[in-house]
């Protein structure tokens, strides 16, 4: 009697090649007016392995003093001021791009003009700082 094996490989959706649009994705809004557009996370796309993120900061908004558990790539869009990084300031502006050791100390003050930045976690993790009640969903 000849047996036939068949194994079943179930493959997420999730990890498959997608396109995420900037204008569809999930916005929330910090009190003081910064907004985070999530474009890759464990949940919008399944990235496993990183987190992409749109920051939008008001003028003269400031980012306080915190460390993250990964590295983090900052490449500026728009706008531009003054980043901390282990107490060391680097001016930054649009072209720029800033990367944050993991659990480096960093703040940010914004200049006079809004900044748009892309924000990438290099592993999952720090963007749960996004839960926070601070933050509220605009359009999910």
């Amino acid at each position: 009697m000849n047996i036939i094996l068949c194994i079943i490989f179930l493959v997420p959706l999730w990890s498959f090649a997608q396109v995420s649009t900037l204008s569809k994705a999930p916005t929330k809004q910090h009190l003081k007016g910064a907004t985070i557009q999530t474009l890759v996370s464990r949940i919008v796309l399944g990235g496993e392995k990183a987190f992409v993120g749109y920051l939008t900061i008001p003028a003269k908004g400031k980012v306080p003093e915190h460390r993250d558990s990964t590295e983090e790539y900052l490449f500026f869009i728009k706008g531009g001021g003054k980043i901390w990084i282990n107490d060391v300031s680097y001016q930054v502006k649009p072209n720029d791009l800033v990367f944050t050791p993991a659990q480096a100390k960093v703040r940010f003050e914004n200049g006079d003009k809004t900044s748009e930045v892309l924000q990438i976690f290099a592993s999952p993790g720090p963007e749960k700082k996004y839960i926070n009640p601070a933050w509220k969903p605009v359009n999910n």
